[in-house]
């Protein structure tokens, strides 16, 4: 995606930076200063003077009342601001400072699944380290406990995720990285295995949403595995997710017979 200037683009812009300034309770003023305060990332030459204010409050509010009469210059200006505020998607813009935007293939799934930036919240509530749950494919009497870690990297304005598993008996290590996004308050994991014994091997899970614990924080959540085996043989599995910040310690395959009655229930 880039930015075209139509007057189609122009009357969406209009929606969506009227509809921004409300839910953030921002004034004219406030956000004209807020784009000359980042400057660099928003208005960068040639689009503004290094040395004069990248837009003024005068221009915003005529531009959310008549957006043909704004300046062409300005309206990209705008354009970005709404990028860097995440009000418009377009992986194409990279950010220098702030609020990057380098990471092209999160920005690319969020654009081709039409995730929506009020979804984010989701996101941001299940960081942290969680131990997972599921069955091994190639021994039906274990269960693995793996360790899943989500997090946000402010650097590239993503969601990553890693999940580590396994089998201590044997000196099996698997590791995986990749992707989680939220849709219809469900989160969906995208990864990828690492090493040469994985082979870039594709895996994903959709998890429900999590149940918050007694002080509010999701602490649980439940969800299926997809994934593909050794030989190429598709593997899916119930799976199960409990927060633990001491979730590596537990990584292993363990009999059935040593797993919680509860938790076998749920996968």
């Amino acid at each position: 995606m880039a930015f075209h200037d139509t007057p189609e683009t122009r009357a969406a812009m209009q929606v969506k930076l009227r509809s921004h300034m409300e839910n953030s309770k921002c004034s004219f003023e406030h956000l004209s200063k807020f784009i000359n305060d980042n400057k660099v990332n928003i208005a960068p030459a040639p689009l503004s003077n290094a040395r004069r204010p990248a837009i003024d409050h005068d221009v915003i509010k005529r531009f959310t009342v008549k957006p043909m009469s704004t300046h062409a210059k300005k309206v990209e200006i705008l354009y970005r601001l709404l990028v860097f505020v995440h009000e418009i998607q377009d992986s194409d813009i990279i950010f220098e400072n702030g609020r990057a935007g380098s990471d092209k293939f999160f920005g690319y799934l969020h654009d081709f699944f039409g995730v929506r930036d009020r979804n984010d919240d989701l996101c941001h509530s299940i960081v942290g380290p969680y131990i997972i749950y599921f069955r091994s494919e190639d021994q039906p009497d274990h269960v693995v406990c793996g360790t899943l870690k989500f997090a946000f990297d402010d650097k590239t304005d993503s969601f990553i995720v890693t999940e580590h598993q396994e089998d201590r008996d044997a000196g099996i290590v698997e590791d995986w990285n990749g992707y989680y996004f939220a849709r219809r308050d469900q989160l969906v994991v995208i990864l990828r295995g690492m090493g040469r014994r994985l082979d870039h091997i594709p895996k994903f899970y959709i998890l429900r949403t999590p149940y918050p614990n007694k002080d509010g924080e999701f602490a649980e959540t439940t969800g299926r595995m997809l994934k593909l085996g050794p030989g190429g043989a598709i593997y899916h599995a119930g799976v199960l997710l409990r927060r633990n910040v001491d979730a590596a310690i537990s990584c292993d395959r363990v009999p059935n017979h040593k797993i919680n009655e509860n938790i076998l229930r749920q996968i």
